[in-house]
């Protein structure tokens, strides 16, 4: 209905041409729609077939995930990554979550997973930017205003680019995975993933 509304998909000659508008681009609503999809798709709750995936984890994320209010779900589904050019000053919220990130010239990013309360400092962060954040800084009020926030208490990790393993933040750049978990070695997965439901709409002329 969407791409017929934008005319997206036009009738001539008793067939129909399609160019699907993926991205909602004309709806901002509806913008974040095919990035939650994607998400859900790879969350453990749909791989509990998958190696490494304890069926107690599903089942707590079974719990917590049911529980929650719409907002706070969003959240836990595509987290929030948040870009800071100094502890003290916020520079920009992301809506992609992928490893681009790391070639970004921001030093510091907060991620916000609901559960999970990541601050990774880049490899090239300054040297005279104090790790972790001070007690006074916006990030840290920040942080602390999350933590409050919650109906469960977040684990609060702080990851040094540089030194610390980045395991734990990299497994939320989702954007860079395929569906079957696997990390691509460039951000594929999900333009992939667009391409996939573009072609099957057309195919099956949905």
């Amino acid at each position: 209905q969407y791409n017929k509304a934008y005319k997206n998909v036009t009738s001539g000659g008793g067939t129909e041409m399609y160019n699907i508008d993926v991205n909602f681009s004309h709806c901002s609503q509806l913008q974040p729609l095919s990035r939650f999809v994607f998400a859900i798709l790879l969350s453990p709750l749909l791989q509990v077939s998958s190696e490494g995936i304890h069926p107690d984890y599903v089942t707590y994320l079974q719990c917590l995930l049911s529980a929650l209010e719409p907002a706070s779900l969003r959240q836990a589904i595509w987290p929030t990554l948040i870009s800071y050019s100094s502890p003290d000053v916020e520079a920009e919220v992301h809506q992609s979550l992928s490893r681009t990130v790391f070639t970004s010239e921001r030093p510091i990013f907060l991620l916000d997973a609901y559960k999970d309360l990541l601050v990774y400092y880049s490899p090239t962060a300054s040297s005279e930017i104090p790790f972790p954040p001070p007690r006074d800084c916006l990030l840290r009020s920040t942080v602390d205003r999350l933590k409050q926030e919650r109906n469960i208490t977040p684990k609060l990790v702080f990851i040094q680019g540089a030194h610390d393993d980045t395991t734990e933040f990299e497994k939320y750049l989702v954007e860079d995975q395929t569906l079957d978990g696997s990390l691509l070695p460039s951000s594929t997965g999900f333009s992939s993933f667009l391409d996939e439901v573009r072609s099957k709409v057309a195919e099956h002329s949905i």
